[in-house]
C-alpha cells in the first residue's frame, strides 16, 4: 500500500514541476486582465 501511495506522490510532485507555469501564470494573467478590463469600466462611471 505505502509503495503505491509513494509511487503517485511522487508522479504527481514531478508532473507539478514540469508545469508549475501553466499552473501559475493563467490565474494571475486572467485575473490581471479582469481587474484592468472591468475595472476601468467601473472606474468611468
Amino acid at each position: 500500500m505505502w509503495i503505491a501511495y509513494k509511487t503517485i506522490v511522487i508522479r504527481d510532485v514531478l508532473r507539478f514541476s514540469r508545469i508549475w507555469v501553466q499552473t501559475i501564470f493563467p490565474p494571475i494573467i486572467t485575473t490581471t486582465l479582469y481587474l484592468l478590463i472591468f475595472g476601468g469600466l467601473m472606474g468611468e462611471r
